[in-house]
């Protein structure tokens, strides 16, 4: 019974395992890999190493303005949105028709 049970519960699993890994794993890994290269749209790519890294904490000028405002919508915008949606979720539930 337990070999049944287990064929069951993977089964039941294998498709959200597949989705997670096709959809998330895969692309995280290929950003992963594709920022240690040179990828124009068009042509080779070539492997330039550490360099986008050292371009962007020393070189690059919008780098820090950036994560800044990523950090501000991070910080305010998305508890503000949070707050607003379940605010009008709860006046909307309590209203009578």
């Amino acid at each position: 019974m337990r070999s049944r049970e287990e064929w069951s519960a993977l089964g039941f699993a294998t498709p959200s395992v597949l989705g997670l890994g096709l959809f998330t794993l895969f692309p995280v890994g290929m950003a992963v890999v594709m920022s240690f290269f040179d990828w124009p749209m068009l042509g080779e790519s070539e492997f330039v190493g550490l360099e986008n890294f050292r371009y962007l904490f020393g070189e690059d000028p919008d780098f820090l303005s950036s994560l800044r405002n990523t950090f501000v919508f991070t910080g305010l915008y998305v508890p503000l949105n949070i707050l607003v949606a379940l605010g009008l979720a709860f006046w909307i539930s309590n209203s009578r028709w």
